[in-house]
């Protein structure tokens, strides 16, 4: 037969991921079987990554499956996902491989999804050396315990550049780590798949197909990028740099973004408050900052001389993007210090953390109906309003518990019309957290409480005649899914910083006050740093976001100077210290801030 002809008798060999399906076991099998496949790819069950679950429920599992006649044919784990930096602790990928080997004898697999770590912050050949050797060590593993290892084209070194795989399969050459390609991952990754494969097919082992679209369901909020090719290009971010390109220990970086939420009156000033949209988010403290720069290189020659600083002045920080379009590029680029400050309005004290947040998308996807004829369509309305309140009351609940998180239930739609049924709608749920846990604690909350509720809308509304169609296919016609989740939160940051923000004046957030999201997140985990929030005004008493935003002159003017303040004593400790700092500077230093970079 030929390999053409191979390629298409896929008889027998269709299958897919069980979680997208349903979230429990249960529901995983019973579409399994109603397709006709004969196995299934496993990644979580009841919101639970495999390698999380206990070994008795992992035996329990496996006899589910095999009452049923299905088998597995992969097990995804999160080993070098876009969760874990190449900084991160290689322990955890380590112990993932070894437990879900020993997993995947019970299940009768052998072959286990993995990626390439996203960069940590580390230059493009440190992380290529760094993604290279974990691998290499993964994959020695591998052989001795009888597993292979797909490489997904998705988050990592060698997840959308063909080059970079060949070279990761051949400086590992091992025949533990073959490729898992996915048809739809270069849509919001922002490469041709299509192209990537040709060059990565012989070494293809198995294959997700996905059908992509450029729009609400991309990966970190990455909505747009293709369908407009002027998305970017119409919120370019740039970099300055004031001072020679020093090295990350003698550098301060300042971040500020320039978008703002849309609306607002006209701007104006009364000579003492500014009043208008972006006003003290963040437009108002960008202009503060430069001048805290300026006056900080005319007091202290080291800045400029002895110490670089950075000004990341970037787009789409608003709107639920996070950062992805502007700040994450820009650190993964390599544009950070060792002191890094994130202007956002925290009162003049600084905030050394950062929250998180996922974003869930409960979807029922049912038939309308005429309002005559109501129980024969699918009531989105009563289901999604039933769940809004069962999820409300359930999630309050387990938000208070260790560890805690935030649930905002937002965004419910179904239609606009009076005389109608309508059969499909959505509801928008956000999660925040402050840890890593505390995310997957929330996640898992969500899909029992989304379980629950289903369950308890059919036993409710099984006996109403108007509603008994929607009751009966409740769990059928609603599904979960991630606009965002697993996004870094920023944590503990190291005693240095905290004295060094002291030394210069800057108040701490207290403790027990809450923080807040923000692009910050995006320097969780890089070494030897320390980041924190810092700004004027307040985000509620400022009125951030709605009308009448403003940001008082005074406050502006204290900004600059503790700006300053802050720059001469980290050039201070750079003096102090230079034996561990020194390197060669250039003879001829600019003494302006100048355009290092424009990107998108």
């Amino acid at each position: 037969m030929s390999r053409s002809a191979e390629l298409l008798d896929l008889t027998g060999r269709i299958t897919g991921i069980g979680d997208e399906a349903a979230p429990g076991l249960a529901g995983q099998i019973a579409v399994a079987r109603a397709l006709g496949w004969s196995a299934l790819e496993l990644r979580s069950l009841d919101g639970t990554a495999l390698a999380d679950l206990s070994e008795p429920v992992v035996r329990e599992a496996a006899g589910h499956l095999h009452a049923a006649g299905l088998g597995v044919v992969c097990l995804d784990s999160r080993i070098g996902n876009w969760a874990r930096p190449v900084t991160g602790p290689f322990s955890a990928d380590l112990e993932e491989l070894e437990r879900l080997a020993a997993y995947g004898r019970i299940l009768g697999c052998r072959s286990l999804r993995v990626m390439s770590w996203t960069d940590g912050g580390l230059s493009e050949e440190a992380w290529a050396a760094g993604a290279i050797d974990r691998t290499r060590r993964l994959a020695r593993r591998a052989e001795a315990l009888g597993v292979e290892l797909l490489h997904e084209n998705c988050a990592g070194w060698a997840g959308s550049d063909a080059s970079r795989t060949l070279r990761l399969l051949a400086e590992v050459d091992s025949p533990a780590l073959r490729v898992l390609f996915d048809t739809g991952n270069g849509v919001p990754y922002g490469y041709d798949a299509h192209a990537l494969l040709e060059e990565l097919l012989p070494h293809v082992a198995h294959v997700h197909v996905k059908d992509a679209l450029p729009g609400d369901r991309a990966p970190y909020g990455r909505r747009g990028v293709v369908a407009d090719p002027a998305f970017l290009a119409g919120q370019p971010s740039l970099v300055l740099r004031l001072g020679p390109e020093l090295p990350r220990e003698r550098t301060v970086m300042f971040n500020v973004h320039l978008d703002t939420v849309a609306g607002g009156e006209p701007p104006a000033f009364d000579g003492a408050r500014f009043t208008g949209r972006g006003a003290v988010d963040a437009k108002g403290p960008a202009v503060a900052l430069l001048a805290g720069v300026a006056a900080a290189a005319r007091s202290c020659p080291a800045v400029g001389r002895d110490v670089a600083v950075l000004v990341q002045a970037v787009a789409g920080e608003e709107g639920g993007a996070l950062g992805t379009f502007g700040t994450r590029p820009l650190v993964e680029a390599g544009h950070t210090g060792r002191l890094n400050v994130f202007c956002e309005p925290t009162g003049l004290r600084h905030l050394p953390r950062a929250t998180a947040a996922a974003t869930a998308r409960i979807t029922v996807d049912g038939e309308d109906a005429v309002d005559d004829r109501p129980e024969a369509g699918h009531n989105a309305t009563v289901l999604l309003g039933f769940l809004a309140q069962h999820l409300a009351a359930s999630l309050g609940r387990a938000a208070s518990a260790e560890p805690p998180f935030t649930v905002c239930v937002a965004g419910l739609h179904t239609g606009t019309l009076h005389n109608k049924v309508h059969g499909g709608g959505s509801l928008l749920l956000n999660l925040a957290y402050a840890t890593a846990t505390a995310g997957a604690a929330a996640e898992r909350a969500l899909v029992r409480a989304l379980d629950e509720g289903l369950r308890e809308f059919t036993a409710r509304f099984s006996g109403a005649p108007p509603f008994a169609r929607t009751a009966a296919d409740a769990a059928r016609i609603t599904r979960l899914e991630w606009e965002k989740r697993g996004l870094p939160a920023l944590g503990p940051q190291p005693a240095w910083g905290e004295e060094l923000l002291a030394r210069a004046g800057v108040d701490r957030w207290p403790d027990g006050e809450p923080g807040f999201t923000c692009d910050a997140i995006w320097l969780e985990g890089l070494p030897d740093s320390f980041t924190t929030v810092f700004g004027p005004g307040s985000l509620d008493a400022n009125r951030a976001h709605a009308a009448g935003e403003f940001v008082d002159l005074a406050d502006l003017e204290a900004f600059a100077d503790r700006t300053a303040a802050l720059l001469t004593a980290f050039a201070d400790d750079v003096r102090r210290d230079g034996a561990r700092h020194a390197v060669p500077v250039p003879a001829r230093v600019p003494t302006d801030l100048t355009e290092k970079a424009g990107t998108a």
